[in-house]
């Protein structure tokens, strides 16, 4: 009986320490991660011969969700199937509606329309007598791994495009970010963990004077809090996409105690980016933000 209770003491103080520990890491989440933050790399080289540098400067800090929209690349839009094959755009609201969710992605250039259905991609046809936009052939399946959540695609120039989503099988969110090709469907795995893509997809600039074109995509997650704006991606990984390398290659990937990379421009021959590190509460001071410059191999552009 002695053991037994010696035994049940010894199991409680574990509970007990475990309760607290998990209750502390909520309490005090914002300073713990403030903590790994600060005691992070600023930036990790994935290129050979790439060189970073940062500029001093005078700037204020920048606005709130600086310039969402710089970056952005033509997304897909949710749209309606209809049990008569019919598309048009709008979203489903009711669980008994029998249209289907699916996404549009319009043409880029002389590339035709796409509809995306979970783990399928069709092309669409014009009906002649109602000018109604229809389902067309299936032009691809996604096998490996088979989709079953799609929640970002992205044109990102006219070879390729991105797409987010979820193993069809997986129990949990398990969302990957796959770089694929327009009319091979060959898919690159980008990464494993992107950033929350509802709120942060991934941004392709194309800054003038660069052949190419900069991919920044985000991964991980450091979390200040639970809920609302209470985290930021924890990096920000830079790729270039060029006639060297049409598939793109990583140049490098910036963590957060760098800034969320935001901005790339291209002068002299190095890209130059603007990092935000303002931590996600819009009630805290806001920090200036921190000016990179990434130089590369000039053989990467050609």
């Amino acid at each position: 009986m002695k053991i037994f209770l010696i035994t049940f003491c010894i199991l409680f103080l574990i509970f007990l320490a475990f309760v607290f520990y998990i209750f502390s890491q909520m309490i005090f989440i914002a300073e713990i991660t403030e903590r790994k933050v600060k005691k992070s790399e600023a930036y990790h080289l994935l290129t050979e011969g790439v060189q970073v540098f940062e500029l001093e400067h005078q700037m204020p800090p920048l606005e709130w969700e600086y310039r969402p929209g710089s970056g952005a690349m033509p997304a897909a839009a949710e749209a309606l199937l209809s049990p008569e094959n019919t598309i048009s755009e709008g979203e489903r609201f009711f669980d008994d509606d029998p249209n289907v969710s699916v996404l549009w992605l319009k043409s880029a250039g002389d590339l035709p329309d796409k509809i995306f259905l979970k783990n399928d991609v069709y092309g669409i046809t014009v009906d002649d007598e109602t000018g109604s936009t229809q389902l067309g052939e299936k032009l691809a399946s996604f096998e490996n791994p088979p989709l079953g959540v799609l929640r970002h695609i992205g044109a990102l120039n006219h070879q390729y495009f991105l797409l987010i989503g979820d193993h069809r099988e997986s129990p949990y969110a398990d969302a990957k970010l796959w770089l694929i090709n327009h009319t091979t469907y060959d898919q690159t795995l980008l990464t494993e963990d992107p950033y929350f893509s509802f709120s942060r997809p991934p941004k392709v600039f194309k800054p003038d004077g660069l052949d190419g074109e900069v991919l920044v995509y985000y991964v991980g997650s450091v979390n200040y809090g639970f809920g609302g704006d209470s985290s930021r991606p924890e990096y920000s990984v830079v790729r270039l996409f060029s006639n060297t390398h049409p598939q793109g290659i990583d140049l490098v990937k910036f963590a957060f105690k760098a800034g969320t990379i935001v901005e790339v421009d291209f002068r002299n021959g190095a890209l130059a980016l603007t990092g935000d590190p303002s931590r996600p509460q819009i009630n805290e001071d806001r920090l200036p933000p921190r000016l990179w410059t990434v130089d590369f191999p000039a053989e990467l552009l050609r």
